[in-house]
């Protein structure tokens, strides 16, 4: 998939003072097709806000990068399952199980 949002432009939202926007930055990345989108996504799974943390999480088991790394993303999730004291740990557990599911189906590895 190509990319069809820039990086470039869009990572400085990710210290934006509006966690709804930081929200929403999580939430487009999933439309991209960026490797960059990956370290973007993990950045934001270490925000201040639940919620930013908690989608973050949670569009890395909707997260497809055409030929892209995902380092440090199963490690992350994980950490965060077992760590998070709020809500955004069962985003982080959906995720961990999708990309379980799609490895599986796939018979590949997600590194």
């Amino acid at each position: 998939m190509p990319t069809v949002l820039d990086l470039d432009a869009l990572g400085p939202l990710a210290e934006h003072v509006s966690f709804e926007v930081r929200e929403s930055l999580a939430r487009a990345m999933w439309l991209c097709g960026d490797a960059r989108a990956a370290g973007l996504l993990l950045k934001l799974t270490r925000d201040e806000n639940e919620h930013v943390r908690g989608t973050a999480a949670y569009v890395f088991g909707e997260f497809r990068i055409a030929g892209g790394p995902m380092d440090g993303v199963i490690e992350r999730l994980w950490e965060m399952a077992d760590t998070d004291p709020t809500d955004a740990r069962f985003d982080a557990l959906a995720s961990l199980v999708d990309l379980g599911r799609r490895r599986r189906r796939l018979g590949s590895s997600l590194s």
